[in-house]
């Protein structure tokens, strides 16, 4: 079974499009007798965009089709099988690294033809061969484009006025995320439907529910917060609307695997 996707909505909004690290830009051509390939585990998250052929990707839960005019995301440590049809392949593949602790989902992305993408991904690949001083902020650059691109492609797929139901309702979640008082029940509230139709409409568009998109949140203003010692642990519980540091802690290591002073000792070294 082939499983069609678009764009992973997680990986755009708690990557927070933060790239640690650009790995590679290599342009690969491959023919029939080097194939089955397998990969136990890969080293670095990817793109890979298919100029030409099909490689078919098997993952233990799914199988996706680079294709001409696609673009395929695959995780770090994923583990796949690559078979292949036609006589030859030629893909880009750009390696990269991601400032994320989440499990996110292989998937592709099909485009038009004469898209223009594969402009950002050839000259990603000229950049990196010449490896230049500025190569690597080039190439992040370049990849960064390539995100925002898709994110554009993604939004074609949420109809604009279903999305305008909850639009004000969103916007109110991002000003008041951090009270105290703060609850979701009023989300659907503010947008006049049942709960349930707007979390169904949220969840097409962010690909994550109202809950767990509130949580994602505090955690990523947490980390930003405990980068520096301006604010003690519970401060910062507080400031995120935590009733105590307690429930701040166990919902910060059960986000990232780690207490808060723990985050912060790594990260302020």
């Amino acid at each position: 079974m082939y499983i069609k996707a678009v764009i992973c909505m997680k990986f755009l909004q708690f990557c927070d499009l933060s790239i640690s690290e650009f790995c590679s830009a290599i342009h690969y051509l491959e023919n029939e007798k080097n194939y089955p390939m397998r990969n136990v585990g890969r080293a670095h998250h990817a793109f890979i965009y298919t100029l030409g052929g099909t490689e078919i990707y098997k993952f233990e839960n799914m199988t996706v089709r680079a294709k001409p005019n696609t673009i395929v995301y695959l995780p770090k440590n994923a583990r796949y099988v690559i078979d292949f049809e036609g006589t030859e392949s030629s893909v880009i593949c750009m390696d990269f690294e991601l400032y994320t602790e989440k499990e996110i989902s292989p998937f592709v992305l099909e485009l038009e033809e004469n898209n223009g993408i594969s402009a950002l991904f050839e000259k990603a690949v000229a950049e990196w061969q010449i490896k230049k001083t500025a190569c690597n902020p080039v190439c992040m650059s370049l990849l960064y484009n390539i995100i925002g691109f898709c994110a554009r492609i993604e939004e074609k797929f949420i109809h604009p006025g279903k999305y305008e139901k909850i639009r004000e309702a969103v916007e109110y979640l991002h000003l008041h995320y951090t009270e105290q008082d703060f609850r979701i029940e009023a989300l659907s509230e503010i947008s006049g439907i049942n709960s349930a139709y707007f979390a169904r409409i949220f969840n097409d568009k962010f690909g994550i529910s109202p809950k767990k998109y509130v949580t994602e949140l505090k955690l990523k203003r947490a980390r930003e917060l405990l980068s520096h010692e301006k604010y003690t642990v519970s401060e910062i519980g507080s400031l995120l609307g935590y009733s105590d540091v307690y429930h701040f802690s166990k919902s910060f290591k059960k986000g990232t695997g780690m207490s808060p002073l723990e985050w912060r000792s790594q990260t302020t070294e």
